[in-house]
């Protein structure tokens, strides 16, 4: 069977560990991110505009693990932290369901939780944009695919106040 666009996207609940501005690019921060694995990661967000580096340290939020490494002003980052825009603009990380520790697993309800090794292929780097342009914050508050929310292994939802805000 082949996996649905939505279970092909690892989204695991990360905690920031440290960030701090890239040298080289006014817009980036630099983040060092545990996702349950033994070392961390770092991921390289646009952020710098719209967050202190510093209120980001031990912040719960979600990252996507499974993209193609890429340098960004060359930092490689190994990973997407996701925000909501609410009319275009930042409105802030997505945070995992409360009590959710570094690497716990999110998947949307209904699907299975089927991740590509690693998101490289045009086609799989296609279906990941698929993905988010599908998601928002529903009526009902919670972050979702198409209107099948994003929860943990135990059936928590991923929740924003932020109602019709976009997944970025």
């Amino acid at each position: 069977a082949v996996a649905k666009d939505p279970e092909r996207v690892k989204f695991v609940a990360a905690q920031v560990k440290s960030a701090e501005q890239h040298p080289d690019a006014e817009a980036l921060l630099i983040c060092k991110v545990d996702v349950g694995e033994e070392e961390e990661r770092v991921v390289v967000a646009g952020l710098s505009s719209h967050m202190d580096a510093k209120s980001l340290e031990g912040k719960m939020t979600v990252c996507v693990t499974n993209l193609k490494p890429s340098k960004m002003r060359g930092v490689e980052s190994k990973g997407m932290l996701l925000g909501l825009a609410k009319e275009g603009e930042f409105a802030g990380l997505v945070n995992p369901p409360v009590g959710s520790g570094a690497g716990d697993i999110l998947k949307f309800e209904g699907y299975n939780s089927t991740p590509d090794a690693m998101m490289k292929s045009k086609g799989a780097v296609k279906c990941f944009e698929r993905v988010i342009a599908g998601m928002n914050v529903d009526e009902t508050g919670a972050v979702a695919f198409e209107g099948a929310a994003l929860v943990s292994e135990g059936g928590a939802r991923v929740e924003s106040t932020m109602i019709g805000a976009e997944v970025k």
